[in-house]
């Protein structure tokens, strides 16, 4: 794992954001079925599912760099691009 494509600033693997009237919910999780068994991860969906749908009026305001200071030195725009 010491290719250069492992060898990136932090990223979040998941993330919301608001998008015009409604909300964007990504998540790079899930790929195995264990995951999927986790009561933590059953528990993010269930959050996130609440939010997308307005049940849960969650702050989903844009804090890339403030979760992954790393981020902001290869984000080409800095700040203006704070949207994941």
């Amino acid at each position: 794992m010491r290719d250069s494509d492992y060898r990136r600033p932090p990223h979040p693997i998941a993330w919301a954001r608001k998008e015009g009237k409604g909300r964007v919910y990504f998540n790079a999780m899930g790929h195995w079925d264990d995951v999927w068994m986790s009561e933590r991860f059953q528990q993010m969906l269930a959050g996130a599912a609440a939010c997308a749908t307005g049940a849960d009026d969650a702050e989903v305001d844009a804090n890339l760099f403030k979760v992954a200071p790393a981020a902001a030195a290869k984000e080409v725009g800095g700040a203006e691009n704070d949207r994941h």
